[in-house]
């Protein structure tokens, strides 16, 4: 097998995400498997969920979530908490549509597979045969270098100039590293890089005619009912 250099965590994620995530994961999984069915007093070991909810935000520093409570095939509650927004002071709600970063990957991996199923593209095919007006050296990098973070190509998220509150458009972000060298030969190397990723939703965009999001991207993944779950990808 061979070698490749671990690459750091990009700047914008840190393990406490992971870790809350986890936490909350095991908490709501040691609720909803005691909790009675239909009680309508949403308690465990003697606390209310809002008050755990709130004690686990102030914990691990969370300014606000939407929480689902399922005891399948039912979801009996769904609700936000704290700010969706602290500079604008938007409120979090079930309606919030959280950005989802580094996830946005796996389901992108996802759709590329699919489509490869379908006969629309194969991992060698090279992406400036799906996207024009790309820079010379990126046409030849092959989607499958892309998926396996082996492209070179330089990452748009630790640019200087990129504001990760800020909405911009694939072409924006492209414009901010499309001047940049290689960070290496594609193939030689692997080290994480967002623009990998940025390249091959608009080529699963392209090739599928569907604009890429987390609800509609990967068929195996059964939709949610309306209002559950929206997101923004990476």
């Amino acid at each position: 097998m061979r070698n490749y250099p671990k690459t750091p965590v990009a700047r914008f994620y840190r393990p406490l995400i992971l870790r809350s995530c986890i936490t909350l994961s095991l908490l709501l999984g040691s609720f909803s498997g005691l909790a009675q069915r239909g009680n309508p007093e949403v308690h465990f070991e003697g606390k209310a969920i809002d008050q755990m909810i709130g004690e686990f935000m102030k914990q691990e520093g969370i300014p606000g979530m939407t929480l689902a409570i399922v005891q399948a095939p039912y979801i009996s509650r769904v609700t936000g908490y704290g700010l969706a927004d602290r500079e604008k002071g938007l409120l979090a709600s079930p309606k919030t549509i959280w950005a989802v970063g580094q996830m946005s990957r796996a389901y992108t991996a996802v759709a590329i597979m699919q489509l490869l199923e379908m006969g629309k593209l194969a991992l060698e095919n090279s992406v400036g045969n799906f996207l024009d007006d790309l820079p010379a050296d990126w046409k030849s990098i092959t989607l499958g270098q892309l998926t396996g973070h082996l492209s070179g190509l330089p990452d748009y998220s630790t640019h200087e100039k990129f504001i990760p509150s800020q909405t911009y458009s694939p072409g924006e972000l492209l414009d901010l590293v499309r001047e940049k060298p290689l960070v290496f030969k594609a193939g030689t190397r692997a080290a994480a890089s967002a623009t990998d990723y940025l390249l091959l939703g608009q080529v699963i965009e392209k090739t599928s005619g569907m604009r890429e999001s987390v609800s509609r991207m990967a068929r195996p993944f059964r939709p949610m009912p309306a209002g559950v779950f929206q997101g923004t990808v990476d």
